[in-house]
């Protein structure tokens, strides 16, 4: 029959602390990545074990959420499950990865350390090393002896000092995943005021009034690791035949831990034996103790006793009529076990709001009983709560009458040869153990306590049927938990230019009667593992604001942090609605998102808009170009026109107008001379087009009284320098160009050889060419003129263009042995071309002139004064405004082999009169 273990003696005492190896290994799963090792994401990582597990229908771990303490479990039906054990089940190893718990001491990086038991560094002894070092969760401390160190004796998982100060010893064990201090006073002339400094690298040690000992808590004031107060684990005579008296504490001063161990005091006669105390300076992350009615002012904490430790009343007891049994050899006495839970061990403000974010579907105590005093009747054992701060302090004269709330009873009796006399695991639950490990996790304290009794305690005959066993360090706490979704945003209509949902006025119109919205799935952060059902609501606002369902369509489930689209299954008519979003992972719900608003109108403003000008009376001459023109639209009956599209002479306006009343003006230079065309449409909140674009037609005036006077021209290049390699603008733009040629060689006569001044460039059909900018807006009206002495007629040639990026906007020159005045469609690699072609290339000097009339929508081409060709149907879309090219197109295209003379460009429309004077004027100049 196990007794009850009664003042552990010293030589108990150090063969616990320095036995190696005599912790049964905890098993855990395979090892994860080590810090810093590349792998998934905390989402990704759970919305694998959530895939994993439904498919399996097995729980299914997620590595990347383990600590020593917490295992996290995917679950089938998409909750997980937090299983906090008392006790580390894992560590750290030396090499990075999680391992199973082992705490043999190994040298490494100068210091004594676990194989895989916590960050801990015990000294080698000698030199300024600190007696111990600390880490966990990226900050630690150290504590510094106050002379320098023997080297230690080590024995399994501890290091022991020997005489660290004149009779006195230092026994450092690995444990709990971080340590125990001990020292062993073995003289009477051992000191009893010891002094030692606290470095801090993130934690520091504070007095704890709850624990009457200290604390170890980070910047934040959120503790670690409470510890309890120093206390006499085993005492005896001391040499001499004295023994020291009255009880150990401490004192925290600043930086300074200061340590007062037990005094002198009288003779007793008893064999030598040593007296060994707990410090109360360890750090463990293992926090469980229990107390004792036979010695009242007794802790037992983080004991590890394979035999369990006792619950209930000890004593002789009736078991059946006529006879009795004794648990303890005949003693009288009550214990109870405790415990302290760190079921978070993340940054507080982290998991704070990392458990906000879950919700707590069920909570159990799990804990493994060793022994049943008897089988039947089975007795109950109660849990109730327990301010965890005072569990690792916890003496029964504290704690005798602070038991707390009761939150859960079991009626059991397991660990008896007549009953499962291995012993069984005994499980917990109650909406109240709920309810108090939820408040914990999001309270500043992250331990729930958990105090274990006999219900029954009083002292008669039969309450001792109630002692029974249970392991400390293998209890667990379960946590089931479900991610509170999110509400899922942001809202979005993807049918609408802002992308955006805004409501009122500001709502989106759209003109489509299957409009598409769009939400993101919610993120918390750091978790993201479920997969979410998201539910659509649509309804229909009437004129006096009563809202109708118009439908409602589950989608999904698809993973958090994805889009998710739902359009209606049937048009919607005209009008105004509003729609929402919520979303489920199939037991809880986010709650209804906001609401978006929108107005469908899918019906184009009727008709065309009226256009009118003072200026520009349409079809009449009007204005000189240049002229800053005043256009008034209307919107023809149409109330919900937003605003009004233009351009010149391209009949899919894109320049925006908004309108600002009845009367909405445009004011615009017209810059060509000759006809051009206001194109005019409507468009609507919702983007709808009107019906017809209103083609305005105008002619403005030349500036000058003869339309091609030098003073009215876009561009004027005559050639006539006869030297270097500039040649100049004789218009008011008064550009340059420059020449690309052999000055010596390129310079020849001109057309008219009865004018000694008569100069013409030559080119050498390769790189010969000459540039500058871009002489009018392709889009306009223009034409463009010059003399050309072809040398090698077989091939083509451009004697003047004006380029985009990659094609030309106009090119005048001879394709296929004709001559051509043409256009690219547009600035891309393979755009089509469109030109006016006639007349043979001859070798003699040729007048060439190109018309473009964006309002009859026709290309001209004139070869010496006359019209030899037209192609009609052509609107110019798009400016060339890169430069203005001479004797090519673009890089080299299609050179010219030959001469030019006069190269002219207008920004207006050329008649064949003007092209005919033009070219007479060439000739008598």
């Amino acid at each position: 029959m196990p007794q009850h273990r009664g003042r552990r003696t010293a030589a108990a005492l150090i063969a616990a602390v320095t036995a190696a190896g005599s912790w049964a290994a905890v098993r855990v799963p395979a090892t994860a990545a080590p810090p810093g090792a590349s792998g998934p994401t905390t989402e990704e990582a759970m919305r694998a074990a959530t895939g994993r597990a439904r498919s399996s229908q097995q729980p299914v771990e997620v590595p990347e959420l383990r600590t020593e303490l917490e295992t996290v479990t995917a679950n089938p039906d998409g909750s997980f499950t937090a299983e906090v054990a008392a006790d580390p089940v894992r560590a750290r190893g030396v090499d990075g990865p999680w391992r199973e718990v082992d705490y043999t001491l190994t040298a490494r990086d100068g210091a004594w350390t676990p194989v895989a038991g916590g960050e801990v560094k015990f000294s080698t002894g000698g030199g300024d090393q600190p007696l111990v070092q600390y880490r966990h969760g990226g900050a630690g401390f150290s504590l510094r002896w106050p002379k320098a160190l023997p080297a230690p004796q080590i024995s399994g998982p501890s290091a022991t000092y020997v005489d660290a100060l004149p009779g006195l010893d230092v026994v450092l064990t690995a444990e709990g995943g971080g340590y125990a201090f001990r020292t062993v006073t073995k003289s009477l002339q051992a000191p009893t005021d010891i002094d030692l400094k606290v470095d801090s690298d993130g934690y520091r040690i504070v007095a704890d009034p709850d624990s009457e000992g200290v604390r170890i808590e980070d910047p934040d004031g959120q503790a670690l690791v409470e510890q309890g107060p120093p206390q006499v684990i085993a005492d005896s005579p001391a040499a001499g035949g004295t023994r020291r008296s009255s009880s150990p504490s401490l004192e925290v001063v600043a930086d300074v831990v200061h340590l007062r161990l037990p005094g002198p005091t009288k003779t007793r006669s008893s064999a030598d034996r040593p007296q060994i105390i707990d410090t109360g300076m360890g750090a463990k992350l293992a926090t469980w103790s229990y107390v004792s009615s036979l010695h009242g002012d007794e802790n037992y904490k983080a004991a590890r006793d394979k035999q369990g430790l006792g619950s209930g009343r000890c004593r002789t007891t009736r078991v059946a009529k006529g006879k009795v049994r004794s648990c303890a050899g005949g003693l009288n006495f009550v214990s109870r076990i405790l415990w302290a839970f760190r079921v978070d061990s993340g940054a507080r403000n982290d998991r704070i709001a990392r458990w906000k974010n879950r919700t707590v579907r069920d909570v159990k105590f799990r804990a493994f009983e060793t022994h049943a005093f008897v089988c039947k009747p089975a007795t109950r054992v109660d849990i109730r709560t327990v301010n965890s701060k005072r569990v690792s302090g916890a003496t029964w004269n504290k704690e005798k009458k602070n038991l707390g709330h009761h939150l859960a009873n079991r009626t059991v009796a397991y660990g008896h040869p007549d009953c499962k006399k291995e012993g069984s695991p005994v499980e917990f639950g109650s909406a109240a153990l709920t309810s108090y490990v939820t408040k914990t996790l999001t309270a500043a304290n992250p331990a729930a306590g958990i105090l274990m009794k006999a219900t029954k305690e009083t002292d008669n005959m039969t309450t001792g049927r109630g002692w029974k066993r249970f392991h400390g360090y293998s209890a667990a706490l379960s946590i089931t938990f479900n991610i509170q979704p999110g509400l899922p945003n942001p809202l979005r209509m993807t049918d609408t230019s802002n992308d955006a949902c805004p409501n009122g006025a500001g709502q989106a119109y759209l003109n489509t009667r299957g409009p598409t919205m769009r939400i993101t799935n919610p993120v918390h952060k750091g978790e993201a593992a479920q997969q979410l059902t998201t539910t659509f609501q649509i309804e229909h606002l009437a004129s006096d604001g009563t809202a109708s369902e118009v439908e409602r369509k589950d989608v999904g489930p698809k993973p958090n942090n994805t889009i998710v689209t739902f359009s209606p299954t049937a048009e919607l008519p005209d009008g105004r609605y509003r729609w929402h979003a919520t979303a489920t992972d199939g037991l809880l719900w986010s709650g209804w998102g906001p609401w978006c608003e929108f107005t469908v109108d899918a019906t184009a403003p009727s008709g065309e808009p009226s256009v009118t000008s003072a200026q520009f009376q349409e079809d009449q001459w009007g204005a000189p170009a240049g002229t800053v023109g005043e256009f008034q639209f209307t919107d023809a009956g149409n109330s919900d026109v937003a605003e009004y599209r233009w351009a010149f002479n391209n009949d899919q306006p894109m320049n925006r107008l908004p309108r600002t009343g009845e009367v909405t003006v445009l004011t615009v230079p017209v810059s060509a001379f000759g006809p051009s065309t206001l194109y005019v449409t409507m468009v609507d909140q919702a983007g709808n087009t009107s019906e017809r674009t209103r083609g305005y037609r105008i002619k403005a005036k030349s500036r000058c009284v003869n339309p091609i006077d030098d003073k009215c021209a876009a561009a004027v290049f005559r050639m006539d320098e006869g030297k270097g390699t500039v040649a100049a603008d004789a218009s008011p733009a008064g550009r340059k160009m420059t020449l690309t040629v052999d000055p010596s060689k390129a310079w020849v006569a001109g057309p008219h050889p009865d004018r000694p001044n008569d100069r013409a460039v030559g080119f050498n059909g390769s790189t010969d060419h000459g540039h500058t900018g871009a002489g009018v807006d392709s889009t306009g009206g223009f034409s463009v003129a010059g003399w050309v002495r072809a040398t090698d007629t077989r091939r083509d040639f451009t004697i003047v263009s004006q380029n985009g990026g990659t094609r030309s906007g106009l090119f005048l020159g001879a394709r296929g042995g004709r001559w051509v005045f043409g256009h690219d469609l547009a600035d891309a690699p393979n755009a089509e071309t469109v030109a006016a072609a006639g007349g043979t290339v001859t070798d003699t000097w040729t007048h060439l002139a190109g018309v473009y009339n964006p309002t009859e929508r026709t290309l001209r081409l004139y070869v010496n004064g006359e019209q030899v060709a037209e192609h009609t149907e052509v609107q110019i879309s798009w400016n060339a405004s890169a430069d203005l090219q001479v004797g090519r197109e673009r890089d080299k295209v299609r050179p010219l082999a030959g001469a030019v003379d006069s190269i002219r460009l207008f920004q207006g429309v050329l008649t064949g009169g003007d092209v005919e004077r033009l070219t007479r004027a060439d000739q008598a100049r």
